[in-house]
């Protein structure tokens, strides 16, 4: 009996020394998919307002003559609420990785990537608190077909 209340007490302890920030912050979860074409300025969405790490995963359908092609690109990355810069991994559609830290807009997390290592489509910062993907000539001409899911 003894073991049981010390165990209840342990949890109890845990729970009050987490405090309210771990109880009100809940992980968040977005959806949504959009179309584009080379030569247009990108489409842009805002960053999820959260202090944690926040998950960006991008699967796209590049339709080119004679023959598509389905890949995905993904960025991890988080901000630092103090000094606004942003801390980011990014894995390309070849299984390249890229690190960084950054404070300015442009910046590129991920890359799309067509066969012969030109850019189908970037993920880039656009802004403080936008993302922006963005077409680029590697696929002129073609119709772009991309699902985002974001994790925060």
């Amino acid at each position: 009996m003894k073991s049981a209340w010390s165990i209840g007490a342990v949890a109890a302890l845990a729970l009050v020394l987490a405090g309210p920030a771990a109880a009100d912050e809940k992980p968040g979860y977005q959806a949504f998919g959009f179309t584009q074409y080379s030569g247009q300025t990108g489409y842009e969405f805002a960053i999820p307002r959260t202090d944690g790490p926040i998950r960006v995963d991008i699967s796209a359908r590049i339709d080119r003559k004679p023959v598509g092609a389905s890949m995905v690109f993904s960025a991890l990355f988080t901000r630092d609420p103090v000094s606004g810069a942003l801390s980011w991994i990014g894995t390309d559609s070849d299984g390249r990785v890229t690190t960084g830290n950054s404070e300015t807009g442009g910046v590129v997390l991920a890359r799309l990537r067509a066969p012969d290592g030109d850019d189908y489509a970037v993920l880039r910062l656009a802004g403080d608190k936008r993302l922006k993907v963005v077409q680029r000539p590697a696929a002129q001409g073609a119709k772009g077909s991309y699902s985002v899911r974001i994790w925060y």
